[in-house]
């Protein structure tokens, strides 16, 4: 294999791609609800610590156009984690936070 940055490789030296080994499907998707407790449930970083990241500081204008909706409300979009007590809950936390 050459050593050619700008070149694409599909598969690597032992002839594996991305594909080769997928994950498996039969293994359940578990929703463990924890970022829901919380209203303001600020993203982990990767030491599992709250990250506070001030969005008005760099970019004040596009915050003015936010919703504030909790982040996590983009998964009751799936029918699989669509819950009505839990879209009763992200409404309640989206009537706090504005």
């Amino acid at each position: 294999m050459d050593d050619n940055d700008g070149a694409l490789h599909f598969y690597d030296i032992q002839g594996e791609s991305l594909y080769t080994n997928p994950p498996d499907d039969n293994l359940p998707v578990i929703d463990h609800g924890l970022e829901e407790d919380k209203v303001w449930a600020f993203r982990m970083t990767a030491y599992n610590q709250s990250a506070v990241i001030n969005r008005y500081a760099f970019a004040p204008l596009k915050m003015q156009q936010s919703s504030h909706a909790p982040f996590w409300g983009l998964k009751l979009a799936t029918p699989v984690f669509y819950k009505d007590d839990k879209y009763a809950k992200w409404l309640k936390q989206w009537d706090q936070r504005s």
